[in-house]
């Protein structure tokens, strides 16, 4: 197995709550008009409030350790992640920070760059959301959630009293909520980050950001339009909270986090103290693997079904199409990949900053990449998941 491990990179474990703000305050991104969405290069900002120490698995459990091997021992062309590894370590693409990739559940590579190491958490921003869908798909499964077409009023009734009335507002189901097809007056994607007009930085500004959300003005009607949302994906965690009675920490340390032995995370606040499920996790991209073999092994985790496979298909369904192939399901992306003519579709999870996890059950894969890229750079993950990485497994 090609592994490269440097010095980690201390500062990403606990970023003071003044310098997220001066990112947001002095950062922007180069994005488009919603009209024409560019997905891979979604951009969310967060705030910094540190949690409570990770849970740790209990004396004389099992943990799970990842099974490391060769990539030529899974049938991967070893010359090309070798090509691709260099690249990276040359800046070829830009300010990546980690890449690992797992083939027929075994940690083939692994590698680490620009001071970063394994043993370091890193924000994933908007992989944030991918990883809340797969909560409210436990909480469906178990019975907690009983229909995704319920109003979200059956939840957060004490929203109802709201700055905007609109009775559109009252049709908003869990899955317009999931699908980012609410139909509220919101666009954080045409509006610089890091600005007053802003909607995104205006609701972590707020004291309750649930209510700055229902305050906002409909301008569809639900299910019609995608717009894309951070805080319909907060509402996730308003709604887990009233689902679960429980805080959405503890039901995904419970039901999620503690099958997978992912032990060390920190998962940010709102100011009332609610979970950020639209961009509030930081993790180890090993722990970002596991999200992504789970879901490669359709919902089994050693043996038991942790999520059903029946919430993974329809989580990676195309709600939506946007003009460059690339789709929206439950809080995940879709990917168009062409590999010798022939179109695949890709699940991803997608953070600022370029964090993903790519699933490609064609492959058997599961593809985590970290990085640094905050200033709106256009993003390389299309072309070295084609050329190098299903290239690889291709040859």
């Amino acid at each position: 197995m090609r592994r490269l491990k440097q010095t980690t990179h201390q500062g990403a474990l606990f970023l003071p709550v003044f310098l997220y703000f001066f990112i947001l305050l002095f950062l922007t991104a180069c994005l488009e008009n919603p009209a024409k969405p560019r997905p891979d290069d979604e951009t969310p900002p967060t705030n910094g409030e540190e949690n409570p120490p990770p849970d740790t698995t209990e004396a004389g459990e099992q943990q799970f350790i990842w099974f490391e091997t060769d990539p030529g021992d899974k049938n991967l062309n070893k010359e090309r992640l070798v090509t691709l590894d260099q690249k990276i370590t040359n800046g070829d693409y830009g300010q990546i920070s980690s890449l690992l990739i797992v083939r027929d559940s075994a940690l083939v590579f692994e590698s680490y760059y620009r001071g970063w190491g394994a043993d370091a958490m890193h924000p994933v921003y908007s992989v944030t959301k991918s990883i809340a869908s797969a909560l409210i798909g436990i909480a469906y499964d178990d019975g907690l959630i009983s229909s995704l077409n319920e109003p979200v009023y059956t939840w957060l009734l004490q929203y109802t009293n709201n700055a905007n009335p609109d009775t559109r507002k009252d049709r908003i189901t869990l899955e317009h909520v999931l699908t980012m097809r609410a139909g509220f007056a919101w666009d954080e994607w045409s509006v610089p980050y890091g600005t007053a007009a802003n909607p995104l930085n205006q609701m972590m500004a707020s004291r309750d950001w649930l209510h700055f959300v229902f305050d906002f003005p409909m301008v569809a009607e639900p299910g019609e339009e995608f717009a894309y949302n951070s805080g319909c994906s907060v509402m996730l965690s308003g709604i887990l909270n009233e689902a679960s009675e429980t805080n959405t920490r503890s039901f995904a340390v419970q039901y999620l986090f503690e099958n997978l032995d992912i032990e060390n995370f920190i998962w940010d606040t709102a100011p009332n103290g609610m979970h950020n499920t639209g961009f509030g996790l930081r993790m180890l991209p090993r722990d970002m693997a596991k999200i992504g073999l789970l879901y490669l092994q359709d919902g089994v985790w050693d043996g038991e079904q942790i999520l059903s496979s029946s919430w993974i298909h329809d989580s990676w369904q195309r709600y939506t199409t946007f003009e460059n192939g690339t789709g929206y399901g439950y809080q995940w992306w879709i990917m168009d990949l062409e590999v010798d003519g022939q179109h695949y579709d890709a699940a991803y999870a997608d953070g600022w900053g370029q964090q993903y996890i790519f699933v490609l059950p064609e492959w058997d894969m599961v593809v985590v990449s970290t990085a640094e890229k905050y200033g709106g750079e256009s993003s390389p993950i299309r072309e070295i998941l084609q050329d190098y990485i299903v290239a690889a497994a291709e040859d």
